[in-house]
């Protein structure tokens, strides 16, 4: 070998031709294939001896090509075989060429990517209503429109999918004592529920979430004796409060809250929606979102009668008070208008998206400006009554933060 490959390299060989000779016997399967893959390789670089430069006639630089063409040719001919051969062999165990599908192939989860969609009653299309379903426009894509759930990219074949901790308000029913099966609350993303858990009545769902609500009189049972809304908070770690209930959700005893498909779902869906029971009864949330009155007195914008009757969120500040207005959450006006477009700047002001805080008196709701300062932008003026030059519209829509919920799940998707 060593003496072909001299005549090849038309060079004696050095100490590092031979290393290079041996390491390429290691890989060929001949001594023919071992001499023409280091001659290749060596041949790569320009000629350490002068014999090329120095040959005596024209007669002698021709055999030197002719040779090298000759044995450039043997040698990319074995090895356009040998990955030939490669690839065959892959086809015929993957059916597949490409060294980017073998690593798909022996490793899944390099295919997998994850996307973040965040479901927020705010804006789903039957937001403010009562119910156990909510529903937005799914356009899968990152461009963001009215009632909106959006990802940065587009996903198809989803595999599973993971929720985040997030925080519910139970509705104001008297005497409404979670104990067994009434601690029990089911999650479904209903598009996708041709892989979920089936439970009674057909109910199907992703994740469960079990309430630790907690008194003196039982570990296991809270009872609400009056119109408060007690909050349920999913989340990874378990608490216990007189003043709240949490559910389990997220922890390990519920696989993180990860739900994993079967097979991937391919994912065309418009909408996406959420449904929610207790356990398997649908559970109706209560109205958000209610028509009021404007009430033109005093002196600042800041009075909204809802109808009688209504539903409005009260909050439990102590065991023993279940009465008092609720007066540190915020309030959501929109719709607000005069028929005057210099009115504008007070307008704006009113339906700003940051919301108010707000107190409550029977059905009327006012905006609590000097809690409201703290979160208004520096150099806003608080719209009055004498600073309106044209007349105010008669209703507006409010809307009540501890209603609302803000739930975020990671898609988990198939490349």
């Amino acid at each position: 070998m060593e003496r072909k490959l001299s005549l090849l390299l038309n060079r004696p060989l050095t100490d590092d031709d031979k290393k290079q000779l041996l390491i390429s016997r290691k890989i060929a399967k001949s001594d023919e294939e071992a001499t023409i893959l280091a001659y290749k390789i060596l041949d790569e670089t320009k000629p350490t001896t002068q014999a090329y430069y120095n040959a005596e006639d024209l007669h002698t630089m021709l055999i030197y090509e002719l040779q090298k063409s000759e044995e450039i040719g043997n040698a990319n001919y074995v090895f356009s075989t040998t990955e030939q051969k490669i690839k065959n062999n892959i086809s015929g165990i993957f059916n597949m060429t490409s060294i980017e599908s073998v690593r798909r192939e022996l490793n899944p989860q390099s295919n997998l990517r994850r996307s973040y969609i965040l479901l927020d009653r705010m804006y789903a299309t039957n937001g403010g209503e009562a119910s156990s379903i909510f529903h937005w426009s799914f356009p899968n894509n990152s461009t963001v429109s009215n009632n909106s759930v959006n990802v940065s990219l587009p996903i198809q074949n989803i595999v599973g999918m993971k929720i985040y901790e997030f925080g519910l308000r139970i509705n104001n029913i008297a005497s409404d004592i979670l104990v067994h099966n009434d601690r029990i609350f089911t999650f479904a993303i209903d598009e996708l529920n041709t892989q979920s858990f089936i439970g009674p009545e057909n109910r199907r769902f992703h994740f469960v979430g079990i309430s630790g609500g907690y008194n003196a009189a039982s570990e296991y049972t809270y009872a609400r004796t009056n119109g408060d809304a007690t909050m349920i908070l999913f989340e990874k770690k378990h608490k216990v409060s007189t003043a709240s209930l949490y559910n389990r959700v997220c922890n390990s005893n519920n696989n993180d809250g990860i739900f994993t498909f079967r097979e991937p779902i391919e994912f065309y869906n418009n909408n996406i929606s959420l449904s929610i029971a207790k356990p398997f009864q649908p559970y109706v949330l209560d109205q958000m979102t209610f028509t009021a009155t404007v009430v033109v007195s005093g002196t600042y914008i800041s009075s909204f009668t809802l109808p009688s009757g209504s539903n409005i969120p009260q909050e439990q500040t102590t065991t023993a008070d279940i009465s008092s207005p609720y007066t540190c959450q915020r309030v959501y006006i929109s719709g607000f208008n005069t028929d005057d477009a210099s009115d504008m700047n007070a307008v704006n002001i009113i339906n700003r998206k940051e919301g108010f805080y707000y107190s409550v008196s029977s059905e009327t709701i006012t905006i609590d400006y000097s809690r409201t300062d703290k979160i208004l932008e520096p150099g806003l003026t608080l719209p009055t009554w004498a600073s309106i030059a044209g007349t105010p519209g008669s209703t507006v829509k409010v809307s009540f933060e501890l209603r609302r919920f803000v739930i975020p799940i990671e898609l988990i998707y198939r490349i």
